[in-house]
């Protein structure tokens, strides 16, 4: 599998194992995408990191789907 020049969103990108998961694809000339909850770590990171983009991202609740099956 090629791990260099495609897309890549990674959740929970701001701190510890996303955010070098993050950094390591980025570093291999992906476009890295990082969201999470707190946008101090993500805004750290993407400065860190020029090129890299952050979606600040909340869940409120949980939701259900029904299967069509």
């Amino acid at each position: 599998m090629k791990t260099h020049r495609k897309h890549h969103l990674i959740t929970v990108g701001g701190t510890g194992i996303g955010r070098g998961l993050g950094e390591a694809l980025h570093k291999l000339g992906n476009k890295v995408i990082i969201s999470g909850r707190r946008k101090e770590h993500l805004d750290a990171t993407t400065k860190a990191n020029p090129g890299m983009d952050s979606v600040e991202t909340r869940t409120t609740g949980i939701v259900l789907l029904k299967s069509p099956l």
